[in-house]
């Protein structure tokens, strides 16, 4: 039997031009990489890291200056529930946020 795992490469291009002295705004743009891997016995590894893009130049729209500014984070899965640990949105974050259609659930 062998192991299953899956890596998914994701992103939103959300740039939008608001004119206020001078001043250009693009937000929302995001790219990242989110995977599982099987490690039997019920157990599973899960990871997503995710870095912000500005639009009107090409670099990283992350407040921090890192490449995976907005999230870089490693999960075990199992019977126990999900154990997570990194870089993370916060959950009140997560609340606020709309529902994800049912082709965007993993």
């Amino acid at each position: 039997m062998r192991a299953q795992s899956s890596v998914t490469l994701y992103g939103v291009l959300d740039a939008g031009l608001l004119y206020t002295s001078r001043a250009v705004n693009a937000s929302g743009t995001n790219i990242g990489l989110r995977g599982t891997e099987d490690l039997g016995g019920g157990l599973s590894a899960i990871f997503d890291l995710e870095s912000g893009i500005d639009v009107a130049n090409g670099g990283f729209g992350n407040s921090n200056g890192n490449v995976f500014g907005r999230q870089a984070w490693i999960a075990l899965n199992g019977g126990f529930g999900t154990l997570q640990a990194g870089l993370q949105y916060s959950p009140f974050w997560k609340v606020t946020q709309p529902m994800p259609s049912v082709d965007n659930v993993t």
